[in-house]
C-alpha cells in the first residue's frame, strides 16, 4: 500500500492535529519537497514531534523517510502518465498535483 493510500485509509488511532497533518498533506503534496517536520508543522498549527509522530504511525521512520517516499510516489504516478507513448494515463487514486500535471500535459498536446 502506498502512502497515499494509507492516508487516504487511515483513521483510526489518529489524534485530531495529525488528522490536520494529513489533511494537509492530501490537500498540498506539492508543499512536501518545500517543507522541513516544523514549517509542515507551522502551517498545520501543531509541531515538529507531531509531525513525526504522524509520519511514524504511517509507517515511516520519521519525516525525512516520509518526504523521500512520498516525493518518490509523486514521481512515479507523474512517470506513469508517460509511460504510454501518446497516452496519458489516470488512475482513481492519484492526488491533485498529479491528476493537475497531466491535465496539463493533455492540454499541452491538444494544442500542439
Amino acid at each position: 500500500m502506498t502512502l497515499m493510500e494509507t492516508m487516504q485509509t487511515m483513521d483510526g488511532g489518529l489524534t485530531e492535529r495529525e488528522k490536520d497533518i494529513r489533511r494537509y498533506l492530501l490537500d498540498h503534496p506539492e508543499k512536501v519537497e518545500l517543507f522541513s517536520a516544523r514549517e509542515l508543522g507551522a502551517a498545520t498549527f501543531t509541531s515538529a514531534a507531531s509531525v513525526t509522530r504522524f509520519c511514524q504511525k504511517i509507517g515511516c521512520k520519521g519525516y525525512p523517510d516520509f518526504k523521500l517516499r512520498f516525493l518518490a510516489e509523486l514521481r512515479q504516478a507523474s512517470s506513469q502518465a508517460h509511460a504510454i507513448e501518446g497516452e496519458v494515463l489516470m488512475t482513481p487514486r492519484e492526488n491533485a498535483v498529479s491528476l493537475l500535471r497531466k491535465i496539463t500535459e493533455v492540454q499541452h498536446r491538444s494544442v500542439e
